[in-house]
C-alpha cells in the first residue's frame, strides 16, 4: 500500500484503525419511447408530443427519479471483507454495490453522479476501478502493477487522478476512464506525492508532497492536470496534509501540525492568506467545507473525546455540534447544506451517522455491527 499510516491521514486510517489492520456508471437508461409511455401513464392530464428528443429527456428525468435527493456511498467491514454500500440519508434503500470477495473501498463519486471510482484489490494489488451507480460497467481505470490510491474526479468526469507505485515511489497520475496509458504529472522520483483533490474548475490538482525535507515537512502543493506549474502553496516547514477543495476552487482547507499540535487551516489557491479555521491547542483534524464556503467543520478533541465542530471560515464561533461521549469524527457535509454526515462509535462500533447543520436529527444510517466508514456524498 502507497505510504504509511501517518503519510496517509485520511479517512481509510480511520477505516484501517477499526478493522485492526491494513489487510488488504446511475442506471445506464435507453431512451426509446417507452420512457414517453412511462411518463404518460404517470402524467394523465398534460400532453406529451413523443419526439426522440422529448423521450432522451422524460427517460434522464425518470432515471434521476430514481435516486434519493441525498444519497451516501461509504465503506462497510460487515462481513469478511470492505464493500462499498450506497443509502439515503435517511437510512432508506441501502444496498451493498461491489459485492466481491475482494477489499474494496474509498468510494468517491462522478461530479455527474452517475459512477464511482473506488479502490480494489481484487486484482491482487490496490487498484483504481469505476463503476455505475448501479454496480454495473465494472472497470479497472488504473491497470498498474503497483499499489494506486486516493481517486478524485476531474470536472466533467472523463477523467481521474490518482496516486500510484508503479515506478517505485508514489507519483500523481491522470487517466481517462475511457482507456489508454496515465500520465505522470508529478515526476519527482525521490519525492512521497499522494492524496491528489482535483479542483472544482477542473484547473488544479492539489496533493502532498515532503520534496522539499521529507516525511516531517510535507506540504500542500498544486499542478495543472498536465503537469506543468508545480506550486507550493502551504509553504512550512511543518507537516501539512489532507487538502480539501472550497466548492469555488478560491480556498484550500488543510490539517498541519505548524502551531506544535494538528490545526485546521486554510489557504487561497494561489498559495497566500493562510487562516487558522480551529484555533485551539487541541487536536482538529479532517475539514470539510460548506457548500456555500462560509464554514468548515470538523473534528476535534478540545473536550477529551472526539467532536465534530463547525466555525467559520474565518475561524470564529466554533460550535460542538454532536456533544456526545463518544467518539465523533470525520464530517463531510452535503452538496446542499442540508446535511453533514460523520463517523461515531457511539454504538459500540464505527458507524455512518447524520444530522443537521445546527447538530440536530442525528441518526445512524449504516446500521451494521461492523465497522463502517469514508462517507461520500452523491452529488446533486
Amino acid at each position: 500500500m502507497i505510504g504509511d499510516e501517518k503519510r496517509r491521514g485520511t479517512a481509510w486510517s480511520w477505516c484501517d484503525a477499526a478493522r485492526g489492520g491494513n489487510k488488504g456508471f446511475a442506471r445506464d437508461v435507453r431512451y426509446t419511447a417507452a420512457a414517453c409511455r412511462e411518463v404518460l401513464l404517470l402524467s394523465r392530464h398534460v400532453l406529451i408530443v413523443c419526439t426522440p428528443l422529448v423521450a432522451s429527456i422524460l427517460a434522464g428525468i425518470l432515471a434521476a427519479g430514481d435516486a434519493p435527493t441525498l444519497q451516501l456511498a461509504y465503506t462497510s467491514y460487515r462481513g469478511d471483507n470492505a464493500e462499498i454500500f450506497l443509502v439515503s440519508a435517511d437510512g432508506s434503500g441501502m444496498r451493498n454495490l461491489t459485492r466481491n470477495s475482494a477489499e474494496d473501498r474509498s468510494p468517491v463519486w462522478s461530479p455527474d453522479g452517475r459512477h464511482i471510482a473506488f479502490v480494489t484489490d481484487r486484482d491482487g494489488r490496490w487498484e483504481i476501478y469505476v463503476t455505475r451507480a448501479d454496480g454495473s460497467g465494472l472497470r479497472n481505470v488504473s491497470h498498474s502493477p503497483g499499489d494506486d490510491d486516493f481517486p478524485t474526479w476531474g470536472p466533467y468526469g472523463r477523467r481521474l487522478a490518482f496516486a500510484s507505485d508503479r515506478t517505485g515511489d508514489s507519483e500523481i497520475y491522470v487517466a481517462d476512464i475511457a482507456g489508454g496509458p496515465a500520465l505522470n504529472i508529478t515526476k519527482s522520483p525521490r519525492a512521497y506525492d499522494s492524496q491528489p483533490v482535483w479542483s472544482p474548475r477542473g484547473t488544479m490538482i492539489a496533493f502532498l508532497s515532503d520534496r522539499t525535507g521529507g516525511e516531517d515537512t510535507q506540504d500542500i502543493y498544486a499542478v495543472r492536470p498536465d503537469g506543468h506549474g508545480v506550486a507550493n502553496l502551504s509553504k512550512h516547514t511543518a507537516w501539512d496534509g489532507r487538502p480539501v477543495w472550497s466548492s469555488d476552487g478560491m480556498r484550500l482547507a488543510f490539517s498541519t501540525h505548524r502551531e506544535g499540535n494538528i490545526e485546521v487551516f486554510s489557504v487561497l489557491a494561489l498559495g497566500a492568506s493562510f487562516v487558522n479555521v480551529s484555533r485551539n491547542p487541541a487536536w482538529d483534524e479532517g475539514p470539510s467545507w460548506s457548500p456555500k464556503g462560509d464554514l468548515v467543520a470538523f473534528g476535534s478533541n478540545r473536550d477529551g473525546n472526539r467532536e465534530v465542530y463547525v466555525a467559520n471560515a474565518a475561524g470564529a464561533a466554533p460550535r460542538n455540534l454532536t456533544n456526545n461521549p463518544a467518539a465523533d469524527f470525520a464530517p463531510v457535509w452535503s452538496p446542499d447544506g442540508s446535511t453533514i454526515a460523520f463517523i461515531s462509535d457511539r454504538d459500540g462500533n464505527q458507524e455512518v451517522y447524520v444530522m443537521n447543520p445546527a447538530g440536530g436529527q442525528q441518526r445512524n444510517v449504516s446500521r451494521s455491527p461492523g465497522q463502517d466508514c469514508e462517507p461520500a456524498w452523491r452529488p446533486r
